[in-house]
Formats: structure tokens, C-alpha cells, sequence
């Protein structure tokens, strides 16, 4: 009878022991899945801020790319260049200018986004790039716009003068952003692609909360 007794406190024994023993298992399991969520949610959280700093940097080079206000400051033509040009030129020169280093700022940006984007496509697949698309479209349009306005205007009477003021009669005009009440059809186009970038941007930022 003693020996029963033993025997089944020894079993007793060996299952909580054997229990004991399965429940630290998952809970280690349990604690690991947990700081890989977390790493996770940090992980996408901090890539999340970069894009969005990034894409708002270049939203913004797109914006002053628009500005209407050209300041004398901007269309300071280097000492060496002015020197071969008639003073009638100078202007035109100067307008020129101003555009190539306005436009200098949207590559720099867009490159820097692009390289963020890259680890984001990795991340999340390309969702993101995809959502971005048509402010791409759309830089591209100002692109063109802004080399055949300045093809047109300032680069001289030359004989493609007439070829390029057709060019920009079958555009549409999206060379100046409205800086009054109402912001301009290009601006409204940009404002609500980028409100997609925020709300993709938001649900990634917001991740660790909703799990």
C-alpha cells in the first residue's frame, strides 16, 4: 500500500515536473513571439516616419518648383556665364537658371524617396510605390511643362519658338501653383494622392496599437 502511495506521488511528481516544464516552453515561445511582434511594429514604425519625411520633402521641392514668385536671389547666373552674354540675355538666362537648380532640389528628394522606397518594397511589397505612382505622373507632367515654357519663352527667337508655343497650347498650364484661396487642380491632384501616402503611412505607424 506504501509503495502505491509513493509510486503515485512519484508519478504526480514527474507530470508536474513534465508540466511545469511544457508551460515554461510556451511561455518562452509566448515571449518570443511577442518581441518579434514588437521588433516588428518598431521596425515598420521607424521605416513608416523615414518615407514619410522623405515624400513630404519631395512634395514640398515639387510645390517651390511651382512657386510663381521668382526671387533675384535664385536667377544669379555664375560671374563666368554672364560674362559671354549680351545684357538683353541676361534675363532669360537667369529665369533659366532658377528653374535648373528649383528643379535639382526635386531630383535630390526624389532620389533620396526612391532609396527609402526600396527598403519599403522589401518591407511591405509595392503597395506604397504604387500608391506614390501618380505623384510621379505628375512631377513628370511639371517636368515637361517647365522645359517647353522655358524653350518658348526664354530660349531665344530661334526657329522652334513657334513649334514650342503649339507644344504648350495642348497642355494644360502647370507652371504656377495659385497661392490665393483656393489652391490650383495640379495642387488639389497632389494634396489628395499624398492624403493616400498619409493613410497608408498611418496604418503602418498605428500597428502596434491595433494588434
Amino acid at each position: 500500500m506504501t509503495e502505491g502511495i509513493s509510486e503515485a506521488i512519484s508519478a504526480l511528481g514527474n507530470i508536474l515536473v513534465a508540466g511545469a516544464a511544457i508551460a515554461g516552453a510556451i511561455a518562452a515561445f509566448m515571449g518570443l513571439n511577442t518581441w518579434r511582434k514588437q521588433a516588428e511594429w518598431q521596425i515598420d514604425r521607424d521605416l513608416a516616419k523615414r518615407v514619410y519625411l522623405a515624400a513630404l520633402k519631395h512634395r514640398r521641392a515639387i510645390d517651390s518648383a511651382r512657386h510663381p514668385v521668382m526671387y533675384s536671389g535664385e536667377m544669379q547666373v555664375p560671374a563666368e556665364q554672364l560674362e559671354k552674354m549680351n545684357v538683353p540675355d541676361r534675363y532669360d538666362a537667369g529665369v533659366i537658371y532658377a528653374y535648373e537648380k528649383r528643379w535639382e532640389k526635386v531630383i535630390e528628394t526624389a532620389e533620396e524617396l526612391d532609396a527609402i522606397l526600396l527598403e519599403s518594397d522589401v518591407a511591405w511589397g509595392s503597395s506604397l510605390r504604387d500608391i506614390l505612382l501618380p505623384i510621379f505622373v505628375l512631377r513628370t507632367e511639371l517636368k515637361l511643362y517647365i522645359r517647353t515654357f522655358l524653350h518658348a519663352h526664354h530660349h531665344g527667337n530661334g526657329p522652334q519658338t513657334d513649334v514650342y508655343h503649339r507644344m504648350l497650347a495642348k497642355r494644360r498650364d502647370v507652371l504656377y501653383a495659385d497661392t490665393g484661396d483656393e489652391d490650383d487642380e495640379f495642387s488639389r491632384e497632389i494634396a489628395t494622392h499624398f492624403s493616400n501616402v498619409e493613410e497608408f503611412l498611418r496604418k503602418k505607424l498605428g500597428r502596434a496599437s491595433a494588434r
